[in-house]
């Protein structure tokens, strides 16, 4: 109690992924690395006080899964994506800079019962959704 936001701030924030027999017997992309990819979005900033530590702070640093700068190499197919916002107090508003669309499969406990087509997605703290992109006609192209 009271030592959430500080644990955040010093990285205990990740994914645990709970699969049961029904979700495996889905046609979804399932390789993991391949085309089933885990991303935490992160901020941190190297000098907040201790009361940003323990109530929670915007950063001015992003990682995704721990790196600055992060880039992904994709194929030119579909890729899901199992997104966490692993900030404490950041809220998240994801697209791609040329309005691609993606597809919202999952939220934080549960699929949807049918995929939602979106050109953002909004992640508030702590929240987890799980994403298809399709990049089958983006080969050798650049996205932000």
């Amino acid at each position: 109690m009271g030592k959430t936001a500080e644990h955040v701030y010093k990285g205990l924030a990740g994914l645990i992924i709970v699969e049961d027999n029904e979700i495996k017997n889905l046609d979804l992309l399932n390789m993991y690395g391949e085309d089933d990819i885990s991303l935490v979005l992160k901020d941190i900033d190297y000098s907040p006080s201790r009361r940003e530590i323990m109530h929670g702070y915007k950063g001015d640093t992003y990682l995704a899964n721990g790196v600055i700068d992060a880039t992904f190499s994709a194929e030119a197919k579909e890729i899901k994506f199992r997104i966490l916002n692993g900030s404490n107090s950041s809220v998240y508003n994801l697209s791609f800079s040329d309005n691609k669309s993606l597809k919202q499969i999952a939220t934080d406990n549960t699929l949807l019962e049918s995929p939602v087509t979106l050109n953002s997605l909004r992640l508030s703290p702590g929240k987890r959704a799980e994403t298809v992109v399709d990049f089958s006609n983006d080969m050798g192209k650049k996205l932000n």
